[in-house]
């Protein structure tokens, strides 16, 4: 019998890793001075990141005020505390509105925590950076699209283009890898681990290891099953090799020089995340986590004394708003009055000297009673806008939203059509 072919179930996908990538991939990874382990859904790298944060700054102020010694940080330590946890593919291309809320996504099933991710070294304000490399080009290509859209203005951002402008920031990330660490991934030496062996070395001697995890958990794992098959850059299908797992993420072109196959291998990756079983997954997940939410108590009591003040905002604007149509009925009748004594007149001097007297006052009136009511009506409707999308951020709303993404999805109707980032100078 030959050994079939492995595969990564979903829960696996999401957790990141180099249990997701082949050989061939993690060996061009690290060549291009990123370590597999680091790739993954952005709450998993930015997960790491900030443990990472806290050793590194834990040593430093034990450094600086002397007490009890702390670890000096590991090379894996420093490197991920002085990268972001960065997106593979832009995450304001993919909602309008604030992170973490799924009723602002555009594009059903795509969530910030499960998007694909990876540390870059820097910041965005530090173009010398690989995160400054990539913000840049972020934003070039935010303005490009923003001048070219159609029609003239429209922030629509079709998948086609989302895809090819993430494929440009992932090349431009990996190139800066390369750039700015010609050496090489290493341990950077201190007397405990001077003798160690280099980064490269260790993890690719644990690769068959992970590999055969892997293999194991995706035959045993009956939670595998979540849907059609996906393969990385490939719409979903129901003829897989495994239902609801999908293939380690290969190069495309073995072979090539490693810069070329780790850009084809994150590539992979981001678009194993976006096949119709991942969203399904990412959004099992989401959900999961907001009935979470739901028994958090003092995230209820927060709620409820927010959706206090919204409501009493909301009264005090319909009241006002009342207030202000009532005004603007009176100018009407003040209007109505002023007729019925104009007409009163029989003599066309007596009814002059009444439209001179009165008439411009009257239509003053009622202009400014119209004005003040049009400007009541809509923080009227702000205040329920607030309300609303309020109502939309508790538990029960944004499983709502999540639920309607999951039965567009499963309909095989889903909204895809992100939003161009606004562009911003650096």
């Amino acid at each position: 019998m030959s050994t079939p072919t492995p595969h990564v179930p979903i829960t696996l996908l999401l957790a990141g890793g180099v249990g997701v990538f082949s050989r061939d991939c993690a060996v061009a990874l690290l060549e291009c001075n990123l370590n597999p382990e680091w790739i993954g859904p952005y709450h998993v790298v930015r997960a790491r990141r900030l443990v990472a944060v806290r050793a590194v700054a834990a040593w430093q102020q034990a450094e600086l005020r002397g007490g009890p010694p702390v670890p000096r940080p590991s090379f894996e330590e420093r490197w991920l505390a002085a990268s972001t946890a960065g997106h593979l593919a832009q995450d304001a291309a993919h909602r309008h509105g604030r992170r973490g809320d799924h009723c602002a996504t555009l594009v059903d099933g795509y969530t910030e925590a499960h998007a694909a991710a990876m540390p870059t070294l820097g910041s965005s304000n530090i173009p010398e950076t690989v995160e400054g490399a990539v913000s840049a080009r972020e934003r070039d290509l935010a303005h490009h699209r923003r001048n070219t859209a159609t029609p003239p203005g429209s922030e629509a951002y079709p998948a086609h283009l989302r895809r090819e402008d993430q494929n440009e920031c992932i090349r431009v990330a990996v190139q800066a890898h390369v750039r700015n660490f010609p050496d090489g991934l290493r341990h950077t030496p201190h007397p405990r681990d001077v003798d160690a062996p280099p980064l490269n070395e260790v993890e690719r001697s644990r690769l068959d290891a992970h590999q055969a995890a892997a293999r194991a958990a995706a035959a045993a794992d009956p939670r595998a099953a979540l849907g059609p098959v996906g393969t990385p850059g490939s719409s979903a299908t129901s003829t897989g090799p495994e239902r609801g797992a999908v293939p380690l993420i290969s190069p495309t072109t073995p072979g090539s020089a490693a810069i070329e196959q780790a850009i084809e291998c994150l590539q992979g990756y981001r678009d194993a995340l976006e096949t119709p079983a991942a969203r399904l997954a990412a959004i099992e997940e989401a959900i999961a986590d907001e009935n979470r939410g739901r028994d958090d108590l003092e995230r209820q009591r927060s709620h409820a004394r927010t959706r206090e003040e919204h409501l009493r905002r909301v009264d005090h604007a319909q009241r006002a708003e009342a207030e202000a149509n009532e005004r603007v009925r009176a100018a009407w009748k003040k209007a109505d009055d002023h007729d019925r004594e104009y007409f009163r007149h029989a003599d066309p001097d007596a009814r002059r000297q009444c439209d001179n007297r009165g008439i411009r006052d009257v239509l003053r009136r009622i202009d400014n009673a119209e004005r003040e009511y049009a400007v009541r009506q809509a923080t009227t409707r702000s205040a329920l806008t607030a309300l609303q999308r309020h109502d939309q951020r508790t538990p029960d709303g944004q499983i709502a939203c999540l639920e309607a993404q999951r039965a567009r999805i499963l309909a095989g109707t889903p909204h895809t059509v992100g939003r161009i980032p606004e562009y911003q100078s650096p």
